[in-house]
């Protein structure tokens, strides 16, 4: 071990530690994931993510909810 290891080992508390080893058990076990930004991932399909976006637009209770919060369009 050296001596900056040495040094952080007894700066850090006991609790600290333990709360470290639970977060480092929580990831290698996969409860903690990764969050994966929309639109980042190199499978993603951009005709899909379109064709949702057309759905939900086309859908009639957006339809009413945008036309409760800004009026009808003229």
């Amino acid at each position: 071990m050296n001596e900056y290891q040495d040094k952080f080992d007894r700066l850090i508390s006991e609790e600290t530690k333990q709360a470290s080893a639970r977060f480092i058990e929580k990831i290698k076990s996969r409860e903690l994931r990764k969050r994966v930004m929309p639109n980042s991932v190199t499978e993603f399909s951009e005709e899909k993510a379109l064709k949702n976006f057309n759905l939900i637009v086309q859908d009639k209770t957006f339809e009413d909810a945008i036309f409760e919060t800004y009026g009808k369009f003229e």
